[in-house]
């Protein structure tokens, strides 16, 4: 068996960018917590963010990373309106509003409802104020219980720790308190603008020591927008990218 050669690389020596690029595309897949919060004004934010896990079980607890966007912006709008409130709820991205989604990746004005942005339905919460999304399977009303700032340089991050509240799930994903994966049909974040899809497939299942299947996962290579089949677009660095790619969603919500 031949011996594959490894690449080292020091990460303070290392442009963030490119620091960014080894991680989003070694991380993989990522679940996407779909964020909807309340400014002060009363104004619906909603977001996605793909730094995104489970914190705790007892009590119950989610966290997000909300990056630094830049020197020109100190934070992103979905954390200053944790930090004001206190308050958000988490929404699993199902395949079926995956495109919804992607538009509210779009870097807009505050003040901008991304609900009336995407077309998606805000559905009152029980415990919170900020709105739920009525398209989603899964939803948790959450709690701030703390932010962790890990870094505030471009590119740093702010670990969201919520406490969930309440859960919200459609009966028909859900026995026994067990998610069914290929009903609830979650989207992760691969690198780049490219996502993967649970599929079960008979070809490529896999047995556990117990025997029991779990399928496998089939990453779609189709994107979820043109702008990454462009050939021009594939040679800009991340930065570009990013905003040629806002600017897109923008379009789109407004189309």
């Amino acid at each position: 068996m031949s011996e594959n050669k490894m690449l080292s690389f020091d990460p303070a020596s290392m442009m963030p960018a490119d620091v960014y690029k080894l991680l989003i595309g070694a991380v993989v897949p990522r679940p996407i917590a779909f964020v909807s919060t309340l400014d002060t004004g009363n104004v619906k934010n909603l977001a996605p963010f793909s730094f995104f896990t489970v914190a705790s079980s007892n009590p119950p607890a989610v966290v997000f990373c909300s990056s630094v966007p830049g020197r020109d912006r100190a934070m992103k709008d979905t954390l200053r309106n944790v930090l004001d409130t206190r308050e958000f709820v988490l929404n699993i991205v199902s395949e079926e509003f995956a495109e919804q989604m992607n538009q509210c990746s779009a870097t807009v004005p505050p003040g901008v409802d991304e609900f009336e942005l995407s077309g998606l339905t805000p559905l009152k919460s029980d415990l919170v104020k900020p709105s739920r999304v009525a398209e989603s399977h899964i939803q948790m009303e959450c709690r701030l219980v703390q932010v962790v700032v890990v870094s505030d340089k471009p590119m740093g991050g702010n670990l969201v720790i919520g406490e969930v509240l309440r859960f919200h799930v459609a009966e028909d994903v859900m026995n026994n308190f067990q998610i069914d994966p290929d009903k609830l049909r979650a989207i992760g974040r691969m690198a780049g603008l490219t996502y993967a899809a649970r599929r079960i497939d008979s070809n490529c299942s896999v047995q556990d020591r117990l025997g029991r299947r779990f399928g496998c996962l089939l990453f779609r290579s189709q994107l979820l927008n043109p702008l990454a089949s462009n050939a021009i677009f594939k040679r800009l660095n991340p930065a570009a990218q990013s905003f040629f790619f806002a600017a897109w969603c923008q379009l789109r919500g407004n189309a």
